[in-house]
């Protein structure tokens, strides 16, 4: 009796492997953001441009916080500070590596 070989599914290309690595990443710090309760009830609300360097080791090193209000500036801070350790780059992605993105704060 032959037995199929099991279905390995290819890996993804290098720049889809980053894309899905950098999405993970983001959506990490996302579930650990907190609206600063002094500025919900301000009302302050904004977009806040975060850039960090990620270590090798799941790290976010030399953190810059832009724009925005610093109630919201802190709350991006400690989103990215309880996130930690982040998860490592698979194989493939290189490290250490930029990560840009703008934080968003919104009042529903």
């Amino acid at each position: 009796m032959v037995v199929p070989a099991p279905v390995v599914p290819a890996p993804l290309p290098n720049i889809d492997l980053k894309k899905h690595y950098i999405a993970e990443i983001l959506s990490r710090i996302e579930r650990e953001k907190f609206y600063p309760n002094s500025a919900r009830r301000k009302g302050i609300q904004g977009n806040i441009h975060v850039s960090f360097t990620l270590t090798c080791a799941g790290y976010a090193e030399n953190i810059e916080i832009n724009r925005g209000h610093k109630l919201l500036q802190k709350g991006a801070l400690n989103a990215i500070e309880k996130a930690q350790p982040l998860p490592s780059p698979p194989e493939g992605v290189e490290c250490p590596m930029n990560v840009t993105y703008a934080m968003a704060f919104q009042l529903k």
